[in-house]
């Protein structure tokens, strides 16, 4: 009865917890602009319109770039192209695989070529990519050779037709690792 009634109130916690947090979010978001001109001495609070309209110009030609890197990245990816693959990153690149960072182009590459040789045999499965604006996302499913099969995702984020951030999160990694630099 106790353990019962204490979950409850852990649910309970948790909603709580989570819908401050959405609104404090909402607030952050909705208020800045009007906070930030409202802080200027003899200033009228008001929003910046021009703001929102920028954003919205800009998404579709961000948009297509994106597509341009996306399109480039993959075919690299299915060539197993590590030069190829590596121009579409720099030296202010930074991938994060399963919680480890990786930065730069040597780090980036290292960890490509332990990519491709995972990937090497097996089968694996890219569900379409989502693109918006400056943002790729791709969830996949990849089953090597004698094992079953790891599901996985990757997050682009992609900036003047570099890719400047990865994300790549796979129980895949944990039995066959990349290369480290620790």
């Amino acid at each position: 009865m106790i353990y019962t009634n204490i979950l409850g109130s852990l649910k309970w916690l948790k909603a709580g917890i989570l819908t401050a947090i959405a609104i404090g979010l909402c607030w952050a978001c909705f208020s800045a602009p009007v906070l930030a001109d409202a802080s200027v001495g003899n200033a009228e609070p008001r929003l910046n319109t021009n703001l929102v309209a920028y954003y919205n110009w800009r998404a579709d030609e961000t948009t297509e770039e994106t597509r341009k890197v996306w399109e480039h990245h993959i075919n690299a990816w299915a060539n197993s192209d590590l030069e190829d693959i590596m121009s579409d990153y720099s030296e202010d690149s930074i991938l994060i695989l399963n919680h480890t960072v990786y930065k730069g182009i040597d780090q980036v590459a290292c960890v490509f070529d332990s990519l491709f040789e995972i990937f090497a045999d097996g089968n694996n499965i890219i569900v379409p990519e989502t693109i918006e604006g400056e943002v790729i996302y791709i969830t996949w499913n990849y089953t090597p050779l004698n094992d079953h099969s790891y599901d996985g995702t990757d997050s682009f984020v992609v900036r003047n037709s570099i890719i400047e951030y990865q994300t790549i999160a796979s129980r895949l990694f944990e039995k066959y690792p990349v290369c480290t630099f620790r």
